[in-house]
Formats: structure tokens, C-alpha cells, sequence
């Protein structure tokens, strides 16, 4: 039995395979960061300090334009079962990343062996080309690797990744927990980690990651991390969440001079891409630095800082707008960040203040997420025919209130012979609201129902987000279309309803907006729930 020759065009495929399997891949990326504290430093130090450990973004502590990427790396596939990847950073004084080899075992097991990340979190785990913020979250990005850090860390060992239908993941064993550098597994303490992910739902993916420190002799240190992430994907929309729990302790802690901590925490993201190019992003985070839930006394780290038993969290809240150049190889990103410190947390997270960062990234052949047409991503409706595609929507802007009671106080002049008195700088804030239209409820001629609920929140305010001085809305609208097409263009209306912060109250606002496309609108409202002293909101409206 002879057999027969492969085709023309088979033979070309066979080719193009050895080749792909031979080829020496090169990839390279540029990140340049810009940032300003908008008069503070952007670590939150006082000048002439060290910056804080907690959050400080990398810097000196001062506004900086400053190369925070700079990355070649070198992969390949040298035959069908082999693999390797080798990244160099010129941004970081450790110059060697990744070094690693693998090998196919198999359908569904790859095993790698060398340095790499170790694969806690999901986001601490994504390359930097595909971060959606500018800085990774705070557990992932500034946070001593002794005090804390969950991802994003590099250390040498093995790690074994599986994949089976749904199910996917990886376990591995590593010199540390990226506290040591270069490529030798000489130390008697490893860290054991994995990670598991189910897909089994359509657009959500869950799963569950931890690791801790074992081995050595005598007393040693303790770490470990556990945690937990949910990932939705659909249309235009991206969500992810995370939880994580970290321990450190030095070697014999607690005892004098042998410090140690627990910390506690995550982050909520949201983004929407209101057009191809153009994505807008939200995260919440909160962190824990020392949970008190054993020890009731002033915990000290085992990085050395010294954190008060309560009101020492971090909540960070960041406003981002994602702008991708044709080739996505080039992205421009910027956000802005409220850092809303409690009274206690200064030593280890720096002041309460707002920073504004810029990035412009550039790539050569960079990894990216799968370039699946974000521009044919679907759009959700819901069960009630629509008047127009914004009638329900998302809206996120600015806050502005002329002059509130609780602002900033400063003295001012009186003419002569009158008694000194205080004024009140107006203040900004978030403002963020939904809206659900009622297209069968006829109040008025010519105009369409909507029940409206808005946030707004104060940002100079010991607590952003924090009862008494942020307010909860909720109102029946009525909207008034003027010259409109396909629901595009000018409206104007009022709504009615009530308010709630320490009290409940009436409310009741004016607005107008104009539907730019179907795909975003702009909204000024006025809120009349604190009089004499209006609450004015400059929103986006995205449609849900």
C-alpha cells in the first residue's frame, strides 16, 4: 500500500506549521507614564519624605514624566512539544523578567520551569499591554511583597498549567514570593501556589487562587495568600472583581523586633466601549493593611510600618477613558484617581488626594486580548421595546456644588471694624446615576417617563463616598424631545421625587442633555435637595 502524496496546498500548510514552530517571535513595549498630585505628590508624602509603601505608584514621590515599560522579549517554539520566553525590562534596575522553558505534555498539561509571575490574581497575572487602567490595583501594584503584594510578582520555579474543557489553571512551587531574584532554586523556604477557573456560564468566569510558604528549618517566616475573582465579558461590557487575604510574618513574630501583619481586600471594575476605539473605566478598591481580628494593638508590618488597630483603609476610586489607535499596538490612556485615606493610614498609604496619570503605550507585535471585531460587540436590550437606544442609561460625571457647609473653611478680610468670618470654597465631587425609561406611562403630552437614581459625593470630605455629606437621589422625570431623530439630539424635562444622607427629604431637579449618538449622550442637571446650596452634575450617559 503506497501513500499518496500530500497536495500542493497541504504541503504548503505542513511547511508554514515547521516554520511557525522554528520562528523566533519578537515583541517589545513602551509605556510612558506621566503623573501629577493636582498639589500633592502622587505618593501623598510631605516633601523631602520617603513616599509610602502603600500607594505610591513607583515614584519618587514627585510629578514625573518617566518610562515605566520598556520591555523586548524573545519566544519561540523551536519543535511542537518545546517553548520558551525570555523578557528583558530596561525600565527596572532587576533588567531579567521572564526566563523560562515548557513543554507540551499532552493535550491538556503544559509545564513550565524558570522565572516567571507566580500566577496570583487575575489582573496581577495579565500582561501589562492589556491592563485596562493605567496602574494595576493597589494589591497588585505597590504593596511590599512583605506586606501584602498578592500579583504581579516574578520568582524561579515550576509551574504546571492544565486546561480541561471549562476547567483551567495552573499549581507551582517557587523559590519565593518575588521577594529574591535571578534563576537558582537554592532556598530551603519555597511557596506553593494555583489557581482554578470554571467557564462554565456563558460570559462569566469565576475562580479561586491561593498560596502559601512552606519548607525550611527553625523559626521561618509565614506567608500566605488566598483569593477569589469574577470575570463578565459581554458586548461592550467588561466587569471584574477580586477578593484576597494575605498574611506575612517575620521569622519568629510576634516577638520584639519580629513584626507581622494581615491584610484584606479588593477591587470592583467595570468598563464599557462606547465606540471601537474609544472605552470608558471605573474601579472601586478598598484595602485593609492590618486586620485587627486577633491583635487589638498598633500592628507593625513586617516591611516595618506601624499602622493604629482602626481607621487605617484605603479606598481608591478611578475614572478612566481608554483611547486605541488603529494598529492596537498603541493605546493612550488617562485617569483620573480620588485616594481616600482614613485619618490613621497616612504612614502607610499616604495623604487623602486626587492624582491625574497619563500613558501612552506603545508595542511591536505586543500580546493583546482577542481581536474578535470590538466593533460588532452586541448591545443589551431589554424586554420593553425602547423609544430611543439611550433611553436607559448609565450616567458618570462630575459633581459641582457652589458652596457647601461642610467645604473647605478659610478666613477672609472683613472691611475694617467688622468682625472676622468664614466663607466656603465651592467643592467637586462624583456623580453617578441610572435611568430606566417607562415608555407605556403618559403624564404629560409630548413627553416620556423615566425613573432616575443619582449618587453624588463630595470629594474634599475626611470619607468620600460617606454618609453624612454624600446623597442618594431618586425621581420620576419627564422628558421633553426637541427635534430629535431616532431619539438623537436636544431634551430638556424636570423630575420629582425624594433624597436621602442622614435625613429623607423631597428633591426635585431640571435638566437638559443632547444625544450625540446612539451610543453616548451629555446631561447637566440640577438637584435642588439641599437649597440654598444646588447640587450640579455634568454627566456622561451611556446606554445599558
Amino acid at each position: 500500500m503506497t501513500t499518496k502524496p500530500a497536495s500542493g496546498d497541504e504541503a504548503d500548510k505542513a511547511r508554514e506549521k515547521i516554520r511557525r514552530e522554528r520562528a523566533v517571535r519578537l515583541t517589545a513595549l513602551l509605556q510612558t507614564w506621566y503623573g501629577n498630585g493636582l498639589g500633592n505628590t502622587l505618593g501623598g508624602n510631605a516633601p523631602g519624605m520617603a513616599p509610602p509603601q502603600g500607594r505610591n505608584y513607583g515614584t519618587g514621590g514627585k510629578d514625573e514624566l518617566r518610562f515605566r515599560r520598556a520591555q523586548i522579549a524573545l519566544s519561540g517554539s523551536p519543535t511542537s512539544q518545546f517553548d520558551y520566553r525570555v523578557m528583558l525590562n530596561f525600565a527596572r534596575p532587576d533588567l531579567l523578567q521572564d526566563a523560562w522553558v515548557g513543554y507540551q505534555a499532552g493535550h491538556h498539561v503544559h509545564i513550565e520551569a524558570g522565572r516567571q509571575k507566580t500566577g496570583l490574581s487575575e489582573e496581577g497575572s495579565r500582561p501589562g499591554s492589556q491592563l485596562l487602567t493605567i496602574a494595576r490595583s493597589t494589591m497588585n501594584e505597590d504593596l511590599p511583597v512583605k506586606a501584602g503584594r498578592v500579583g504581579a510578582v516574578r520568582a524561579t520555579g515550576v509551574a504546571v498549567r492544565y486546561e480541561f474543557a471549562a476547567i483551567h489553571g495552573f499549581v507551582g512551587v517557587w523559590n519565593s514570593l518575588g521577594d529574591t531574584s535571578g534563576l537558582a532554586l537554592t532556598s530551603s523556604r519555597k511557596f506553593a501556589d494555583g489557581a482554578l477557573y470554571l467557564d462554565a456560564i456563558p460570559n462569566l468566569t469565576l475562580g479561586v487562587w491561593g498560596g502559601t510558604a512552606f519548607g525550611g528549618r527553625g523559626a521561618v517566616e509565614n506567608r500566605s495568600r488566598a483569593g477569589g475573582a469574577m470575570i463578565y465579558r459581554s458586548g461592550r461590557v467588561f466587569m471584574e472583581a477580586e477578593l484576597a487575604y494575605t498574611r506575612d510574618y517575620a521569622a519568629g513574630a510576634p516577638a520584639p523586633g519580629k513584626n507581622g501583619s494581615l491584610g484584606r481586600g479588593g477591587y470592583f471594575l467595570a468598563s464599557y466601549r462606547i465606540a471601537p476605539p474609544w472605552q470608558l473605566v471605573f474601579r472601586f478598591e478598598n484595602w485593609d493593611p492590618a486586620q485587627q481580628g486577633i491583635f487589638t494593638g498598633v500592628a507593625v508590618t513586617e516591611s516595618g510600618v506601624a499602622i493604629p488597630p482602626s481607621n487605617h483603609k484605603l479606598r481608591e476610586y478611578t475614572l478612566g477613558v481608554n483611547y486605541e489607535f488603529p494598529s492596537r499596538d498603541a493605546r493612550l490612556q488617562f485617569n483620573y484617581i480620588r485616594e481616600d485615606v482614613e485619618e490613621h493610614g497616612g504612614p502607610f498609604f499616604g495623604v487623602p488626594r486626587n492624582l491625574v496619570l497619563l500613558n501612552l503605550q506603545l508595542g511591536y507585535d505586543s500580546l493583546s486580548l482577542p481581536k474578535t471585531r470590538p466593533e460588532d460587540y452586541g448591545r443589551h436590550e431589554t424586554s420593553n421595546k425602547k423609544i430611543f437606544p439611550l433611553q436607559n442609561a448609565l450616567r458618570i460625571g462630575l459633581l459641582y456644588t457652589p458652596a457647601v457647609g461642610h467645604g473647605s473653611a478659610i478666613a477672609v478680610l472683613p472691611p475694617p471694624g467688622t468682625p472676622l468670618k468664614k466663607v466656603r470654597n465651592p467643592t467637586l465631587g462624583l456623580a453617578l446615576g441610572m435611568e430606566v425609561g417607562l415608555p407605556t406611562l403618559k403624564l404629560l403630552p409630548r413627553a416620556y417617563s423615566r425613573l432616575s437614581a443619582d449618587v453624588m459625593a463630595p470629594f474634599d470630605v475626611p470619607s468620600f463616598l460617606g454618609f453624612p455629606h454624600t446623597s442618594a437621589s431618586f425621581t420620576l422625570d419627564q422628558v421633553f424631545l426637541h427635534g430629535t431623530h431616532g431619539g438623537q439630539g436636544f431634551y430638556g424635562g424636570f423630575g420629582v421625587g425624594g433624597s436621602y444622607a442622614v435625613y429623607s427629604g423631597l428633591d426635585g431637579k431640571l435638566f437638559i442633555g443632547d444625544n450625540l449618538s446612539s451610543r453616548l449622550g451629555i446631561e447637566l442637571s440640577v438637584h435642588f435637595n439641599r437649597l440654598p446650596e444646588p447640587h450640579v452634575n455634568l454627566q456622561m450617559r451611556l446606554p445599558l
